[in-house]
């Protein structure tokens, strides 16, 4: 099984409402992509130092799931919002 994490920080400009539609619509993904096996995604609750602003755990059955998610037309627009909303994005994927 492999574990995708992600870690997002959001540009200071992005507003809130879109910050969470995007939330929202992350949290659709496994109805709609099959090979998602779970998905939790939220908010950073301490707001410290070395914080990000949202992250995300999705687990796989294989690192072909992983890129069939990566290019699934329903994970794009998602890319198609945070990529140009970003100021970092951080991510690791490795076998459980």
């Amino acid at each position: 099984m492999i574990r995708h994490m992600l870690l997002v920080r959001w540009k200071p400009e992005f507003p809130e409402a879109q910050r969470q539609d995007w939330l929202d619509k992350v949290r659709a993904l496994p109805e709609k992509i099959e090979t998602i096996r779970s998905l939790s995604v939220g908010a950073d609750v301490l707001d410290g130092q070395r914080s990000w602003d949202h992250g995300l755990v999705a687990d796989f059955d294989s690192l072909d799931d992983v890129r069939a998610y990566a290019v699934h037309p329903d994970h794009l627009p998602l890319i198609a919002i945070s990529g140009p909303n970003t100021e970092a994005m951080a991510s690791v994927d490795f076998t459980i």
